[in-house]
């Protein structure tokens, strides 16, 4: 009986103990006989029983109810037909509870012996009301429609912009059509009837700025059966700081001098006319400055393009300076391979002799040729473009900088052959990987790309900044927590009340603004179904809990702590008047 007992303020048990077995002693000690009386032990047990009223009065004493021996089911949405039926036969008692988000029933729950969740689960926020239970949790039906989605929201002007995601359970005609801002459709698929399908969608970025893409889900009438929002945040390309060394020009060179002028990217060009002339280009900057191979002049670069064998014959001081700006300073060096290149060793690059001569890059949808090897894989290495397994663009890290290649040969025949938009994917994803990194006062993440109003958004910022603040869209104030192995990492929770564009930014920074889509929920129902499963799936993904449910408490009522203190205190205030009591 007594192991059931409990007290809501059990950190102060020791001082009241001390307290109540001082104050009996001292009124032992006054009420102290030689020649002791019935009436002094009378004194003495009632003044117990004030002392241990007043104790409990302190302390606040709650029995412990044990759980119910019973099953509870848990029912969410998603519930399989026969999953509800099948437990009832098994547990004829089995009570029923249908789960709502925010409601709360913990004491409910904590009444029962185990709980059992059916259909797709809670949302992981509500996690904490089965916190110490035993729980089981079966799973649900997966829901039809848009489960999966991948794709990058901040792309750069020019990119491909990539819609990958998986279709659960198509109809007979189904077809997903992505749609731009103005409803124009930009690409399309037709999906088979029934089970898991992946697909794929391409568009092209063309303009900078914040755009609402939408995927459209058409059935085989061309009636629109379902549309979801798409945002997307298009980035403006950044301009390049861009030097070219060649021994000698080639087509290559040429053609790719042109794209990088076009695309606004300041050009420096180095050619080498004779034994001892060059040529000296300069493109959307200043014509009479020249590109100068000195460390102190490569600092302002981003990019340095050079063949293999005018790497090969650079002078000592020369090659020196160029590696101190690419360890230091960040350079990136975009070496132009030949076969001695991929014959020698020494470049910090490997190659197998594959003799293929053209290939399919993944990345793009043509036919490239190419120098009869690829990279051998190895540690470091980074690839950019690849095909079949086979590395063909990659780059090695030195330092801060980077040093890349490829095996692509004469890619101008794209051009030639009127592929613009292939020729500019293939060499904007060399040149971007390869180029200097500017490092941003602080770099956001997050693990959902589907936000809901008034739904707990998470995100993550790091920074180098050591008090943070971060402001959202209505001015107050985001409180963040620090990750405790990584100080440079801080994690925040908002509630979205905006739907539409919201934003956050440092206080300390302004520039480090971070900007997100918030959409109410009705949209990407399937995915956001899908992906609480699958939360519940990684959750309760454990043996169950065994034994009792979290035990429950009851207060007992101080009523009669205060009428025995009340009785016990005034007796032993009227007693030593009151004859009546002498015995």
């Amino acid at each position: 009986m007594i192991a059931d007992i409990r007290f809501l303020y059990e950190d102060i048990a020791w001082p009241v103990l001390v307290g109540s077995v001082a104050l009996l002693v001292v009124f032992i000690w006054k009420e102290w006989q030689p020649n002791k009386r019935l009436r002094f032990f009378i004194k003495i047990f009632t003044a117990l029983l004030l002392v241990f009223s007043l104790a409990m009065l302190a302390l606040r004493p709650l029995k412990v109810m044990a759980p119910e021996n019973g099953v509870v089911a848990l029912l969410s949405e998603g519930l399989k037909s026969n999953q509800l039926d099948s437990l009832q036969k098994e547990y004829r008692d089995l009570s029923v509870i249908k789960y709502a988000v925010n409601k709360d029933i913990r004491d409910t729950l904590h009444s029962f012996g185990e709980v059992i969740i059916l259909g797709r689960g809670i949302q992981p926020f509500d996690f904490w009301q089965l916190e110490g239970m035993p729980v089981r949790y079966l799973g649900g039906a997966h829901p039809e429609g848009l489960i999966g989605l991948w794709y990058t929201t901040e792309p750069v002007v020019g990119e491909e912009l990539s819609i990958k995601g998986t279709f659960n359970e198509p109809r007979k005609g189904d077809r997903l059509i992505l749609r731009g801002p103005g409803g124009t459709g930009l690409d399309s698929i037709s999906l088979k009837e029934g089970g898991m399908q992946p697909f794929q969608l391409l568009t092209t970025s063309v303009l900078h700025g914040k755009f609402l893409f939408s995927l459209d889900l058409m059935d085989s009438m061309g009636t629109l059966k379902n549309s979801e929002p798409l945002p997307v945040r298009i980035r403006p390309e950044s301009k390049l700081k861009i030097g070219v060394v060649n021994d000698f020009p080639t087509f290559e060179t040429k053609y790719l001098k042109n794209f990088l002028a076009e695309r606004g990217h300041e050009l420096f060009i180095r050619s080498k006319v004779s034994s001892d002339r060059y040529k000296m280009e300069a493109f959307n900057t200043d014509p009479a400055t020249s590109l100068t191979i000195s460390e102190k002049n490569l600092e302002t670069f981003d990019l340095l393009i050079m063949d293999s064998e005018t790497y090969k014959k650079l002078p000592g001081t020369w090659q020196m300076a160029v590696k101190n700006a690419i360890f230091n300073t960040g350079l990136g060096l975009f070496i132009q391979g030949d076969t001695g290149f991929f014959r020698a060793t020494g470049s910090g690059f490997e190659f197998t002799n594959d003799k293929t001569t053209m290939v399919q890059p993944d990345q793009v949808q043509l036919k490239i040729p190419k120098h009869p090897f690829h990279f051998k894989e190895g540690f470091g290495l980074q690839a950019v473009h690849t095909a079949d397994g086979k590395v063909l663009s990659a780059y090695i890290r030195a330092g801060e900088g980077r040093i890349g290649s490829t095996v692509f040969e004469s890619t101008f025949q794209l051009l030639l052959d009127g592929h613009q938009k292939e020729y500019q994917r293939l060499w904007a994803g060399i040149l971007t990987g390869i180029s200097k990194k500017n490092h941003p006062v602080a770099e956001w993440g997050i693990e959902s790309r589907v936000i809901y109003l008034d739904q707990p958004f998470e995100f993550q910022i790091r920074t180098t900044l050591e008090q943070p603040e971060v402001i959202g869209s209505t001015g107050s104030r985001i409180p963040l927590a620090q990750d405790v192995d990584l100080f440079n990492l801080w994690q925040g929770t908002t509630y979205p009340r905006r739907k539409g564009w919201n934003h956050q930014v440092l206080k300390n920074d302004t520039a480090a603004r971070f900007e997100y889509y918030v959409m109410d929920t009705t949209s990407w129902r399937s995915l956001a179904q899908y992906g609480i499963q699958e939360v519940n799936n990684r959750h309760w993904d454990r043996d169950p809990i065994t034994g009792e449910g979290k035990q429950g408490v009851q207060p007992i009522p101080q009523t009669g702590f205060y009428i025995v203190f009340l009785l016990c205190a005034g007796y032993l205030w009227l007693e030593p008047r009151n004859k009546v009591f002498q015995f």
